[in-house]
């Protein structure tokens, strides 16, 4: 099972623990926003996947980076698309064009994604550069 508890006693901070984590969150540079965060564990579960895809597929790495962005929808009530950049540093040779659809495909199995694509757009795109 999966928790998490915040706590908040000063009315800008809010301290976040969970099963293997403890941080504290604000507004006003008084930690990550909750935005932040939710994007970072995002960006966190689809790096699992990047990383079990490559293993499996046998590409050979310097590293990888997978970032988010979003803004609020037009209305302002929720966050708009999310757009998640997936950057290989691969090395040798570059990923054809069916392997990033592979990979981006692959990810979809992430968790979070699943959980925020069924009331969220979000969408997954593949870069690479050789090394």
């Amino acid at each position: 099972m999966y928790k998490a508890t915040v706590t908040c006693t000063d009315h800008k901070t809010y301290h976040a623990t969970g099963n293997h984590l403890a941080f504290d969150m604000g507004h006003d540079a008084e930690g990550a926003s909750p935005i932040d965060v939710l994007l970072a564990s995002l960006c966190g579960c689809i790096s699992h996947y990047v990383g079990i895809f490559l293993d499996r597929e046998a590409i050979a790495f310097e590293a990888f980076e997978v970032g988010a962005n979003c803004m609020p929808s037009a209305d302002n009530i929720d966050l708009g698309r999310i757009s998640v950049d997936i950057h290989v540093q691969a090395q040798g040779a570059a990923l054809s064009a069916s392997a990033k659809e592979a990979l981006c495909s692959f990810v979809t199995q992430c968790r979070v994604y699943r959980s925020l694509g069924a009331s969220t757009r979000v969408k997954i795109r593949a870069d690479q550069e050789s090394a």
